[in-house]
């Protein structure tokens, strides 16, 4: 039994991404072989999507393969959003304000709330690997 009623779900939804200050890129992958056979990984960007960025950092969260990381932040996403832990979140905008994009690779698995998901991340290093 659902505790909501559809018109408090649909009230949720239309205040969490009302509340999304910010706007960021999904990055999806695509690996090719170079001349030499090695996998080369290219990035492409999504169009833009309002989130809710939050650099606050430090949670741990345990992997699959029971390996430890810290967060280094969180986004919130509309419900509807098509996510894969594979893929990063580029922030290019906080509070209206564009910033030097930042890279984020997804830890764990989105967190579906009533209104809205939240992924935790982890800062990409520029050369692709986490920090």
């Amino acid at each position: 039994m659902n505790p909501f009623t559809t018109a408090e779900l649909t009230r949720m939804k239309s205040t969490q991404v009302g509340a999304m200050q910010d706007i960021c890129v999904l990055q999806t992958f695509t690996d090719e072989a170079d001349d030499y056979n090695q996998l080369i990984r290219t990035w492409s960007d999504s169009d833009p999507i309002a989130c809710g960025f939050d650099p606050t950092g430090g949670r741990e969260i345990t992997r699959a393969d029971a390996t430890v990381v810290f967060t280094d932040a969180s986004v919130r996403l509309p419900i509807d959003t098509e996510i894969d832990p594979a893929y990063r979140v580029k922030i290019l905008t906080r509070f209206g304000e564009e910033i030097p994009p930042t890279v984020f690779g997804i830890i764990g698995t989105p967190q579906r709330g009533p209104s809205g998901l939240v992924l935790n991340l982890q800062k990409v290093l520029p050369s692709g690997g986490a920090l």
